[in-house]
């Protein structure tokens, strides 16, 4: 509004009218001058009394015809004629009448018409008198609406609302006009409420504020900031957010000229930057997040928008400290030095914006994306992991500026300024980046045959502790020839080449046996993940066909769904043929009821140098009996041998013999030999059911290394095929004089 005052009459809203003319040096275009504004010119009724008002337009965007006013749509009526029913007058959200339109930037020329000014009649340009402003000989100026946010990075600043984190005094840049004369300025007032600019608020509350005074504005023509100010939100009360929801504002804009007698609501204009006010952010539904060292995965962040920024910077702490978030230092020619670098660096980086927000939000509860740095990797200490604090800056929000009441945004230096950055909050959940955790992974296995992955080692800190970290429960690994491209995809059992050339994601289990974990009194002496039999099972790993695979690592807190969660470790998994690791049986091919079998036996043939592990064994059995196939295979044994039973035998070959009490019967037999280091010991083995494609099911059996070819036991001296089997024998007559030598040699 607009109050004009008069020093020899008052006025009168039944003639009197007042019209602004942009750009205007006389009042001739007062005579054309639209009731409704064109957005540069206008004439109004001037309203009764000594000290006259005129509202000025305010309809822009208003899509209501019914609005006639502000805040206004609609005077009482009767229904039904005389004596009918009374309808009342009607509120709207409308800040102006319809078609009304807002006055372009520029200088007005304010002309006044007067019942006694000629005729009354207002049509003659000789009827206008030109009225000057206090300020402005001219007329007055309108200034352009600012808006609110980052001066140097308007358009990724924010959309639609400004943000602060609840019970916080966050400090934010407004930004108008810079041609000479319709700045913002020092003074200019501001406030943010709830729904509309309908009220002026006289206090501060939990919910909305009072009139907030515009400040350190820059004049400097060569500033980089020049024509900003700043606005800062109340400390005491602060704005909190809505019971754990989102609470948003709407912002409303006054100049000191405007409110500067009685000043009204609409005095102020809406600003299309309103604001939000969020809880804290939740980096990671886990305490903590964490990386293997040079990779990039990203993570859900609860409440992230647009604008809002995070950085991660090295702590000393066990557990990180506030003041990693806001200290800064001081460079030696004594300007303020930012705690977060402004690139990114192997223990650190600069900030860092949200992704794939408009996908995963949802307007009541945003969630978006928050991917580490791929230029410069984030890296772990050689054998410990880097450990570093998560800081937040709302969007919207200076994100440079340092504390001090006359600090300013550009070159900040101690004569003006202290050392901590506002504006910016420390998260609950620190990052791990830890070294690749391949020290206890065994590399090379045979087909068919693997029992564990360890994820271990190297590990740092205390089982149970935060900050323990090396592969962990939940972590997920992919097995995966060529490279691990498209590794966060798969997952899909009718998947053709899932159990061939890679396997399913797969989930690390404890590294400590269940048998162990189970023991009261027990001390642990494994800590970490692995993939034990249930993850094997799952994978398909046991069904992929021999060669090289890459290791694809993603952390939990990672989700696994990017492919930038996924590094790819340095070192492979081998998988062998199976005759690599094979041993070797040699059996007679008879043997006559009641002598000795004795069975000749190798560790492997010759491919590598493997001695047999502790704890293997050989079995007798009936030819073919109990063989592959179901799960009480290769437990009909007659007798048993241990091939080596203690830890660290380095037996490579050997000899075992059944005597005649063990076995008391002609027949056919063979002998299987078990090895003493699969999954579960002594040739046990639990693995996924192989051509399952739709589910996994984990089965428990004895498998045999290797199975001999099948020989006699022949209850007649006659039917010995072998004679060098027998120990002594030289000669055997059947019958007649015909006789059979062993060989003499």
């Amino acid at each position: 509004m607009i109050d004009l005052q008069l020093n020899f009459a008052p006025f009168d809203s039944a003639h009197d009218k007042a019209s602004l003319l942009k750009d205007a040096s006389d009042c001739s275009g007062a005579l054309s001058a639209p009731a409704l504004s064109n957005g540069d010119a206008v004439v109004r009724a001037v309203t009764s009394g000594y000290s006259g008002t005129v509202t000025l337009p305010s309809g822009t965007g208003v899509t209501d015809v019914n609005a006639d006013g502000w805040l206004h749509c609609r005077e009482h009526i009767v229904v039904g004629g005389e004596g009918g029913t009374v309808v009342p007058a009607q509120t709207c959200e409308s800040t102006g009448a319809y078609n009304d339109l807002n006055f372009n930037i520029g200088t007005y020329l304010i002309c006044v018409c007067l019942e006694s000014s000629g005729d009354g009649g207002c049509d003659s340009a000789n009827e206008w008198l030109k009225v000057g402003s206090p300020i402005d000989s001219a007329g007055v100026r309108i200034v352009g609406t600012p808006w609110l946010g980052r001066w140097q990075d308007q358009a990724g600043s924010h959309v639609d609302n400004l943000r602060s984190i609840t019970g916080m005094s966050t400090v934010y840049s407004i930004i108008g006009e810079k041609s000479a004369g319709f700045e913002i300025d020092n003074g200019d007032k501001l406030f943010f409420a709830v729904g509309n600019c309908g009220s002026i608020p006289l206090s501060n509350t939990t919910s909305y504020t009072s009139v907030l005074t515009l400040t350190m504005y820059d004049s400097d023509t060569g500033s980089a900031s020049y024509g900003t100010a700043r606005v800062t939100l109340p400390m005491s009360p602060a704005l909190t957010d809505d019971n754990g929801d989102l609470r948003t504002l709407v912002a409303c804009f006054a100049t000191s000229e405007g409110v500067n007698e009685s000043p009204t609501a609409q005095d102020y204009v809406l600003l299309s930057d309103g604001l939000e006010i969020m809880p804290y952010p939740i980096l990671s539904p886990q305490l903590d997040i964490k990386a293997v060292s040079g990779s990039a995965p990203s993570f859900a962040v609860d409440w992230l928008r647009s604008g809002d920024l995070i950085f991660f910077v090295e702590t000393l702490e066990s557990k990180g400290a506030e003041s990693d978030c806001y200290q800064g230092s001081t460079a030696v020619d004594g300007s303020r030095v930012l705690p977060y670098p402004v690139s990114n660096t192997p223990n650190g980086t600069t900030t860092l914006g949200g992704n794939r927000l408009d996908t995963l939000t949802d307007p009541l509860y945003p969630t978006g994306k928050l991917t580490l740095p791929s230029d410069t990797y984030l890296q772990s200490y050689d054998d410990r992991p880097r450990f570093l604090t998560a800081c937040f800056i709302p969007a919207g929000a200076l994100e440079s500026q340092f504390s001090g009441a006359s600090c300013p945004v550009v070159n900040p230096t101690l004569t003006h300024c202290g050392e901590d950055l506002i504006n910016v909050v420390r998260l609950s959940a620190q990052l791990h980046v830890f070294p690749e955790p391949v020290g206890a992974l065994t590399l090379s296995w045979n087909e068919g045959k693997i029992n564990e992955l360890r994820f271990n080692e190297p590990q740092w800190g205390v089982w149970g502790d935060r900050n323990f970290s090396t592969g962990l429960i939940d972590d997920i690994v992919v097995l995966k020839q060529g490279d691990c491209t498209g590794v966060h995809e798969l997952g899909n059992a009718d998947d053709y080449f899932l159990g061939t050339s890679y396997s399913a994601k797969m989930l690390l289990e404890d590294a400590e046996s269940y048998e162990t974990r189970s023991q009261d009194a027990h001390i642990r002496d494994e800590q970490g993940g692995a993939l034990r039999t249930g993850g094997l099972a799952t994978g398909k790993v046991n069904e992929l066909a021999a060669g090289m695979y890459k290791i694809c690592f993603a952390s939990s807190s990672s989700e696994a769904d990017d492919q930038e969660d996924f590094k790819e470790l340095s070192v492979q998994i081998e998988i062998l043929e199976p005759d690599a690791f094979r041993p070797s049986l040699s059996v007679p091919s008879s043997v006559l009821l009641g002598a000795s079998i004795s069975v000749d036996w190798t560790s492997n043939i010759g491919l590598i140098d493997k001695a047999a592990a502790a704890n293997s064994w050989i079995g007798l059995f009936r030819a073919s009996e109990c063989n592959e196939g179901s799960e009480w295979q290769h437990q009909c044994y007659v007798a048993s041998k241990a091939v080596a039973s203690l830890e660290g035998s380095d037996a490579l070959s050997g000899r075992v013999t059944f005597v005649f009490e063990e076995y008391k019967q002609a027949g056919e037999y063979d002998v299987r030999y078990f090895s003493g280091d699969t999954s579960d010991g002594q040739g046990r083995t639990c693995q996924g059911l192989q051509e399952s494609p739709h589910d996994t099911y984990v089965r428990c059996v004895l498998e045999a290394t290797v199975i001999s070819q099948p020989f006699v036991v022949q209850p007649k001296m006659k039917e010995i095929q072998d004679l060098n089997a027998i120990s002594g024998l030289e000669v055997v007559f059947e019958g007649s004089n015909r006789g059979r030598f062993a060989n003499p040699w």
